[in-house]
């Protein structure tokens, strides 16, 4: 079988498309994700399923417009 046609056919098989939500749900969305991820993120470390390496080794900090770090 070609690969157009193993492209094809797994194209027809896959789920339909996700329709795009409403922008202004979309931002509120991930604004409330952004705001919950510190506390998160904090709560692992304190609890021991998180390391601080684990943590920097996937997560690039970058300074805000303020000068502080941010995530």
């Amino acid at each position: 079988m070609s690969m157009s046609a193993l492209q094809s056919n797994y194209h027809s098989k896959s789920s339909p498309a996700i329709a795009p939500a409403d922008p202004a749900t979309e931002r509120e969305q991930l604004i409330a994700a952004n705001q919950a991820f510190p506390a998160a993120l904090k709560r692992a470390l304190q609890s021991g399923a998180e390391t601080s390496a684990g943590v920097l080794a996937t997560v690039s900090l970058k300074r805000g417009k303020n000068g502080i770090l941010a995530l």
